[in-house]
């Protein structure tokens, strides 16, 4: 089990690390049944559905405290009672910190292991950092274009207070390529792709509240002076020249 919202992401990112080459990866969102039992049933337990489709492979839950209290009883017992339905499949359930206790409790005293996942705001800078740069490097895959650009957006990025966690972080990231894709439509596509703080939501903005406090870290971490690009495979540096100093600690 691991916490929704940071696990979901997670879960999805390093399945390949857990499945064989080619295994089936099946997730099922719990949300869209929530008070929709007959179909929630019907689509996770029904012949030719996620629950075989998951045979040999991993049969993931997401937030599965909405699902409907029919199905919860009927996957319960079937854990409890090792059932051979489940045999073969790997499952992996999330669910939010805000769930009820005692739905926690159900499924956390039928699982034989938890992990707990911090959220966003309190991982450490540096692996912050490394979430921006992959996911960068997946935008500039998706758009076939090598994105650029400066320290500042990347300190906000790294500081910005995202209440949903991975999910949210992933989203904001993905429209602030889209708009920068958008402005630049019309471009050599061999051209760089610059990224600007005002391509991404308000929120991202106020990262720079933040900046003084970790000001330090930051500067070690992802120095002024310089342009960043991100293409299919790495992330480079280039130094550049800054007649006057940029400004955050204002």
């Amino acid at each position: 089990m691991t916490s929704s919202l940071v696990g979901s992401e997670m879960c999805i990112r390093d399945r390949n690390k857990v499945l064989p080459m080619g295994a089936p990866f099946e997730r099922f969102s719990c949300h869209y049944y929530d008070d929709q039992e007959e179909k929630a049933y019907s689509r996770l337990f029904g012949a030719g559905e996620a629950l075989e489709k998951a045979k040999g492979g991993m049969l993931f839950l997401d937030n599965v405290e909405y699902l409907p209290v029919g199905c919860r009883e009927h996957l319960l017992d079937l854990i409890e009672n090792d059932d051979a339905v489940l045999r073969d499949i790997i499952l992996v359930c999330s669910l939010q910190d805000k769930a009820r206790a005692s739905v926690k409790d159900a499924y956390t005293a039928r699982f034989s292991a938890r992990i707990e996942l911090q959220p966003l705001q309190n991982w450490q800078l540096g692996e912050r950092f490394a979430l921006v740069q992959q996911f960068l490097i997946n935008e500039a895959v998706r758009m076939k274009r090598t994105v650029r650009v400066n320290a500042e957006l990347l300190h906000c990025l790294c500081l910005y207070r995202c209440e949903n966690n991975v999910k949210q972080f992933k989203n904001d990231i993905r429209l602030g390529c889209a708009n920068a894709y958008l402005r630049a439509f019309h471009a050599d596509e061999k051209e760089e792709l610059p990224l600007y703080l005002n391509d991404f939501p308000s929120g991202v903005q106020r990262g720079l509240l933040y900046y003084k406090t970790y000001r330090k870290q930051l500067e070690e971490l992802i120095p002024q002076g310089y342009t960043y690009t991100f293409s299919a495979d790495s992330m480079h540096l280039s130094l550049i020249h800054i007649s006057e100093p940029t400004r955050l600690d204002v």
